[in-house]
């Protein structure tokens, strides 16, 4: 739902480059968390078994990766695009923080993962989120990617004529 509201807004404010690494950090999170499930083949415990009726792989937590990812890039994109104070910079990072361990600890305390399985999620979660959130500043800093975000059509009359 994080995904869906923070994509309809960033299409409606015409934000194409923040849209894309919004899309890109939550479409590759899933893709990575697939990956990593397939390469490490963990089963999960013993208790899962009984509770669930679809059957996955279980590291690395892919709720808790997903969490790390949505409530990172959320505090990300508010921090950048509504510009807060310092302190409240702190709260929404801190409430972003508290947001994704809540999801990790609920995973072991459902008994649907290993300790070790949230800890992966968090881990490759923060690592995935730090890529998109390196590239959207990159991006935010090239002039030409800036402005073609920003009004396509006045980037595109700057560009010289293709030789």
């Amino acid at each position: 739902m994080i995904a869906a509201a923070g994509a309809f807004v960033l299409w409606r404010e015409r934000r194409r480059l923040f849209l894309v690494c919004w899309l890109s950090a939550f479409v590759g999170g899933v893709l990575v968390n697939k990956l990593l499930k397939l390469l490490v083949h963990r089963s999960r415990p013993p208790l899962a078994m009984e509770r669930l009726h679809v059957m996955s792989f279980s590291f690395p937590s892919g709720h808790t990766m997903a969490a790390t990812i949505g409530y990172g890039m959320l505090a990300y994109m508010l921090a950048t695009h509504w510009r807060p104070r310092r302190v409240q910079r702190r709260y929404i990072i801190l409430s972003a923080a508290v947001l994704a361990l809540l999801v990790g600890v609920s995973r072991i305390y459902l008994g649907v993962h290993f300790p070790t399985d949230v800890l992966g999620g968090f881990a490759a979660g923060t690592a995935w989120l730090a890529i998109c959130v390196t590239g959207t500043t990159i991006a935010r800093q090239t002039p030409a990617v800036t402005a073609e975000a920003e009004d396509p059509e006045r980037a595109t009359a700057n560009r010289p004529p293709p030789a």
